[in-house]
């Protein structure tokens, strides 16, 4: 069947060997029926074999061509031989691109003991006995690694597609290390990796080791051990306790901090240092309830707490017409109203930061009638009291001159635009209607004017 094969493949190249060959008696004109011939390959450097002669190394490309079918062979060392049929057609040329397969071939890995781990490029790729795959031809390096024993590296060479056996032996490497440690419960690192908490017995390969001992609250400890096969040792680690802190806030804040009775300044507060233990807080602030608290400081961690303070005082907003009207708050003056923007009514009188308790509130008017009047009011711990109607006192504002002679010193209650019509009050509780043809003059009155 072979024979019969490449005589086929002999039938239909030997046509176009001529063009290839250059052997026309017309070299210097391109034979009829033409065209051109392109092979490229992935990757490139291929022998392109037809008709069992060698034409080139891919990329490769042939002019003058005779038109028809050829059986292309490509060879590269480390891949599969390819072929491919390529058909040339006149006055063109088309570009054939193959791709090599590459040779490959398996390997099995086994050791002694059994279970060591494999590494290539630097990849776990799994443990003894280990059958690796559809690897391409060439040399390997593999680290190999077993705890207890030397790691250590182990190399191959693939050739061809035959399989291959590598055979490994490890030899033993371990010493035996006891850690204590005060406190106990501490967390071990060697070399960066967690292997448990005090007190712990491990297995060691021999050599120098890094040894971390963590414990929340205390400081790390840090030291290296140099360990020998076939040994035994015992090491004992003392870690110290770190300080914690507190950290104070309330609201409001720039309340008055103290920890232990001692002062520690106003809010926001941060303390740090403290060894671990109970300290009482106690949080001060003007017209606020004193807070107290007892916290827990952990080492090497601060401890969070936050006051919402409480007011221990009350208030009271008033609004007393007219304005002008003083205002007394147990017999001491507090202050006097101003006109607010209607230009008529008084704005309201805020007061604040008074003691839970009863008040006497006293309003007066040199001009009043009566001259003042007295409230009782009842102020509560954070609330703040509003009248529910605004106190007033009858104080003659306007001297009224009517015909015929009558004066009036009263209240100006309303004027009509046109200034036609005032509605006026003589005194207090009495109001009266005046045209404008009644009224010889109306004129303000001020405290100069008495």
């Amino acid at each position: 069947m072979k024979k019969l094969f490449f005589t086929l493949v002999c039938l239909v190249t030997a046509a176009g060997l001529i063009g290839l060959s250059g052997c026309s008696k017309e070299q210097n004109k391109p034979a009829k029926k033409s065209g051109t011939l392109i092979i490229k390959s992935t990757p490139p450097g291929a022998d392109v074999i037809i008709a069992k002669t060698k034409q080139g190394v891919t990329p490769l490309t042939r002019k003058n061509v005779l038109a028809r079918s050829y059986i292309v062979k490509l060879v590269k060392p480390g891949y599969q031989t390819a072929w491919h049929r390529v058909t040339v057609k006149a006055n063109r040329g088309y570009p054939v691109n193959i791709t090599l397969k590459p040779v490959q071939a398996s390997v099995l890995l086994v050791s002694k003991p059994n279970h060591v781990k494999i590494y290539l490029d630097n990849e776990l790729r799994g443990e003894t006995p280990l059958l690796l795959k559809r690897l391409p031809l060439g040399k390997y390096s593999a680290r190999i690694e077993k705890q207890g024993f030397s790691t250590r590296e182990i190399s191959w060479t693939l050739e061809n597609a035959k399989p291959k056996k590598v055979s490994i032996s490890l030899i033993s490497n371990v010493a035996k290390l006891t850690i204590d440690s005060t406190p106990k419960e501490c967390q071990v690192f060697i070399n960066e990796q967690a292997r448990g908490v005090t007190p712990l017995s491990l297995i060691l390969e021999e050599g120098k080791h890094k040894i971390r001992l963590e414990k929340s609250g205390f400081s790390p400890v840090e030291k290296s051990v140099t360990v020998l096969r076939a040994k035994k040792y015992t090491k004992n680690y003392t870690l110290k306790q770190l300080p914690g802190g507190l950290s104070i806030t309330t609201t409001p804040s720039d309340a008055t901090i103290y920890i232990n009775n001692r002062s520690c300044g106003n809010s926001p507060v941060k303390v740090e240092g403290l060894p671990a233990g109970k300290y009482t807080v106690r949080v001060t602030k003007n017209n606020f309830d004193v807070q107290k608290a007892v916290l827990t400081v952990d080492a090497g961690r601060i401890t969070n707490k936050s006051f919402k303070l409480s007011r221990n005082t009350g208030g009271m907003d008033l609004i007393v017409n007219p304005p002008g009207t003083s205002i007394y708050i147990n017999g001491k003056l507090r202050g006097m109203t101003e006109v607010d923007k209607d230009g008529i009514n008084s704005k309201i009188i805020r007061i604040r930061n008074l003691r839970a308790g009863t008040y006497e509130v006293k309003i007066a008017h040199k001009r009043g009638n009566p001259s003042s009047r007295t409230y009782t009011i009842k102020v509560e711990k954070g609330k703040i009291f509003r009248h529910p109607k605004p106190a007033y006192l009858w104080v003659p504002n306007s001297e009224l001159r009517l015909t015929g002679g009558r004066t009036f010193r009263g209240i100006l209650v309303y004027k009509s635009k046109d200034g036609s019509k005032i509605m006026f009050s003589p005194e207090p509780g009495i109001t009266q209607e005046f045209n404008r043809s009644e009224i010889i003059s109306l004129k303000p009155i001020s405290d100069d004017d008495e």
